[in-house]
């Protein structure tokens, strides 16, 4: 039987691009510590903190992805088709086609390769709520240790642009952006060493691991995350005691 195809290519996102981990990110934090009990070797207090931190990343890739091809049928209902041109009868129509075809689906497997540049900025203010306890080494020396919880508002916009190749079609360009912001929540603990430079004033140098909410933005069908799991800060600083 004779009939009339049109076939239509569709790229799916089923490519991934990640790992841009361990890249540094800055910011800088206020924090006000209170004392509450003492005994002769240590002492305990909470501790209430405000930050902000920079994130911008960065990744160019390339990848392979699936190709749906969605093949259209139109049944001539054995009606020879003319050959082109062809305008018609003065009298009235030629011969009519049927308008609803057979549609048939077929996937080819990593057919489309895409090479695409996908940046991510954000802002995280950030507030943390905790216990500290602080034990002396020595009369300059200090370490302090504690936890507790902690909340991020993330405001970000996420960008990309992608050329996808298929063969026998051809290369595609798309683009696209958006912007957004959200909470995430989790918990830290930390570790740091205090060196007294006066009676007021020390230095401070330690860490930081937290354990967050993954922050996700989408642009159209892309999605770029950032996952806070696992996270670790280092920090560096001034107290001043009053």
């Amino acid at each position: 039987p004779r009939s009339l195809h049109a076939a239509l290519p569709i790229s799916r996102a089923t490519g991934d691009t990640d790992d841009v981990s361990g890249h540094p990110q800055f910011g800088a934090e206020l924090v006000y510590q209170r004392e509450i009990g003492w005994s002769s070797s240590y002492w305990w207090g909470v501790q209430v903190a405000v930050g902000w931190t920079d994130l911008a990343f960065r990744q160019s890739d390339s990848f392979l992805t699936d190709v749906v091809q969605v093949t259209d049928s139109y049944s001539l209902g054995g009606i020879v088709p003319p050959s082109a041109p062809y305008g018609g009868m003065f009298d009235g129509p030629g011969p009519l086609l049927g308008d609803a075809p057979t549609r048939t689906t077929t996937t080819l497997a990593n057919a489309a390769t895409t090479q695409g540049t996908y940046d991510l900025n954000a802002d995280a203010y950030s507030l943390r709520l905790g216990l500290l306890f602080e034990t002396p080494f020595a009369d300059w020396l200090m370490l302090q240790f504690g936890g507790g919880v902690m909340g991020s508002w993330i405001d970000s916009e996420f960008s990309y642009r992608e050329s996808t190749y298929v063969s026998s079609v051809g290369t595609y360009a798309t683009r696209g952006s958006s912007s957004d912001d959200d909470f995430s929540v989790g918990a830290y603990a930390e570790l740091s060493l205090g060196i007294s430079l006066s009676r007021r004033l020390s230095l401070v140098v330690g860490g930081q691991y937290m354990y967050a909410d993954d922050y996700e933005l989408d642009s159209g069908d892309r999605r770029a995350r950032i996952q806070f799991e696992n996270s670790i800060y280092l920090c560096g600083g001034v107290t001043f005691a009053f």
